[in-house]
């Protein structure tokens, strides 16, 4: 319980065992120590930060969320600038056309 504390950022075992129990986070008797399952308090925990990948980024949340999890803040930055299949567009621009369709430079 003292991780859970310390993840929570609270100041007593009391108080995280209460938003345990408060998010319906099990909390588990081995031996003297309370303990949680990991699995469960990290999905409860991550569930605002997914929900709110998911309203951003639509169907490539995962590829956030697995760049917010190992805290590479360089590729979460990449994945921002970025949409899935970017192409640069390839436009064949010639001046000179346009100058010609607006009739400018003739007399």
């Amino acid at each position: 319980m003292d991780e859970v504390r310390a993840k929570l950022k609270m100041k007593t075992t009391d108080a995280a065992a209460r938003w345990c129990l408060a998010n319906d986070v099990s909390i588990l008797k081995i031996g003297n120590k309370n303990v949680v399952v990991e699995y469960e308090f990290r999905l409860i925990l991550e569930k605002p930060v997914i929900d709110r990948l998911k309203a951003i980024h639509g169907d490539s949340w995962r590829k956030f969320y697995a760049a917010y999890d190992s805290e590479n803040v360089l590729n979460f930055f990449e994945l921002e600038n970025t949409t899935e299949g970017d192409v640069a567009p390839t436009v064949a621009y010639n001046p000179n056309n346009f100058l010609t369709q607006i009739d400018y430079g003739k007399a």
